[in-house]
């Protein structure tokens, strides 16, 4: 029984390395492990091993690739391929497949190893307050660490669950929540009883991180003393507080619970710009600058929280900027996305005006282009949460209020920030408008296939304005368990 799938035997080595010296970590640890214990008995070994969590997160079968631009946008059928490429099966949703079932096996078992070691550094933290003796800083470890378990859980459900976890669902097992570092099999528990955790998790890591620097809340001595190494800068490379509450937002849309869905996002609008975590980028400027290497792809200034993956522009450009069409990942038709009766959509930067190219397999987004000479403050970010999400969230809610001057007020705000100097069409209905918005927004970060897996499970109002553009999409929808799984006796309820 392979029960590596969701216990790993042993925090990886690749796991243990620190953000400000990730390079000088692999070539010391290249021929051997550092033990747990030595590892935890400082300071810097509980950073390094948090690190080394984020780097798990961004690794090729993880957040690097599969669960972003690759499988889950191929799914969503962002994308067209070539009929002979492999890729067909995951865009067809043929999902019992060699290919597919071998993608969707690394996903699980990537994922629960983040989960695995968060759980396994948040057991040693309890364990050795000796080492972390600040009750600031084991707040801030702790905080993040639920925060990263909850994050990975959440996605496992909206990739192998069902899209919608109410409406007679509730008492159906769902994915394991793993909270535990053991060689012990965690059972499955039902959808409502799965969500209670992951909603712990969230209350839990919100408190720890009441204080996170990034809400200006730090001790005093705070930069001079836990943070004189600047470990804790940086935060929207953290899993800080307000990239928890975004995640809550996302959480409480799935709850169906939209009222504190809007009041999470807008929590996350009011203070993320005022405390400095994010700003909005100069669409303008970005449209003039003329050298690749200077222009801020991923648009990183709106990061809520994103991952530095140094291996981006490798997992990418094996498919996105292949000189191979067979194997080059082109959108599937541009013009879905960005050739609306709007005059002035060809200046919208995250299509033709910036991030959209045309080669011979047609067009390809730039996003998460790269090169030796790109500047380093944009370079390897992957958006695990925007600013912009935030809006779109509100849009939604207010839409399911039937507010649809303030629905529409929330896109405007967007768009603006996109090269669009007049308001959307008061004529136009508004939820095909903030759906088209969200795929615009995503493209490439794996986010779309959940928007339209959540909105095909529902038979209301909203799902039928945004119809059209879910008939593509309309079929098999949720992962299946690799085969150890169901072989050992996991059970995937539909």
């Amino acid at each position: 029984m392979k029960r590596y799938l969701i216990i790993p035997t042993i925090i990886a080595a690749c796991c243990l390395c620190g953000l400000s010296s990730c390079d000088k970590w692999l070539e010391a640890t290249s021929s051997s492990q550092i033990s747990k214990d030595k590892l935890f008995s400082s300071r810097n070994g509980f950073h390094e091993a948090l690190t080394g969590v984020y780097l798990d997160m961004g690794s090729a079968s993880c957040y690097g690739e599969n669960c972003t631009w690759y499988a889950n946008e191929i799914t969503a059928l962002n994308y067209t391929t070539d009929n002979s490429s492999s890729l067909v099966a995951l865009q067809k949703h043929y999902y019992g497949s060699t290919v597919a079932m071998d993608i969707f096996t690394q996903i699980w078992k990537s994922c629960y190893n983040v989960i695995a070691n968060a759980n396994a550094i948040l057991e040693e933290l309890d364990k050795r307050r000796d080492v972390i003796t600040s009750d600031y800083e084991y707040s801030l470890i702790r905080g993040e660490l639920l925060g990263i378990r909850a994050y990975v859980h959440f996605d496992l459900l909206r990739m192998y669950g069902l899209g919608r976890w109410d409406n007679g669902n509730e008492g159906k097992m769902t994915v394991p929540y793993v909270t535990g570092y053991s060689k012990d099999v965690t059972p499955q528990l039902s959808y409502s009883e799965t969500v209670k955790l992951l909603e712990k998790d969230v209350a839990e890591a919100l408190a720890l991180l009441a204080d996170d620097p990034v809400t200006g809340n730090a001790p005093e001595n705070f930069e001079s003393t836990l943070n004189a190494d600047r470990y804790w800068s940086y935060r929207s490379r953290h899993m800080n507080y307000y990239a928890v509450k975004a995640l809550s937002a996302r959480i409480n849309m799935w709850k169906r619970d939209f009222d504190k869905a809007e009041e999470d996002a807008a929590e996350v609008i009011d203070h993320a710009f005022a405390t400095g975590l994010v700003s909005w980028v100069n669409a303008e400027a970005m449209v003039k600058e003329i050298s690749n290497d200077l222009i801020d792809w991923t648009f990183s200034s709106e990061h809520v929280f994103s991952l530095e993956i140094t291996s981006l522009y490798t997992y990418v450009s094996q498919f996105w900027y292949s000189s191979n069409p067979s194997v080059n990942v082109s959108l599937k038709t541009e013009e879905a996305l960005f050739s609306q009766a709007d005059e002035n959509f060809e200046e919208d930067i995250r299509g033709r005006a910036l991030l959209l190219k045309y080669n011979a397999s047609g067009y390809t987004s730039y996003k998460f282009y790269g090169s030796t000479s790109f500047a380093s403050e944009y370079r390897n970010r992957m958006p695990m949460i925007r600013i912009s999400e935030m809006y779109l969230i509100l849009a939604e809610c207010h839409c399911r209020k039937a507010e649809y001057e303030e629905a529409f007020d929330c896109l405007d705000e967007i768009r603006a920030h996109r090269g669009y100097t007049d308001p959307i069409d008061r004529n136009l209905h508004p939820e095909p408008e903030y759906l088209l918005e969200f795929l615009r927004e995503t493209l490439g970060e794996g986010q779309s296939c959940f928007m339209l897996k959540r909105l095909l499970a529902e038979d209301n109002e909203a799902a039928a304005g945004c119809g059209a553009m879910l008939e593509d999409f309309a079929g098999n929808t949720m992962y299946p368990y690799p085969t150890d799984e169901t072989t050992y006796g996991r059970v995937q309820e539909k």
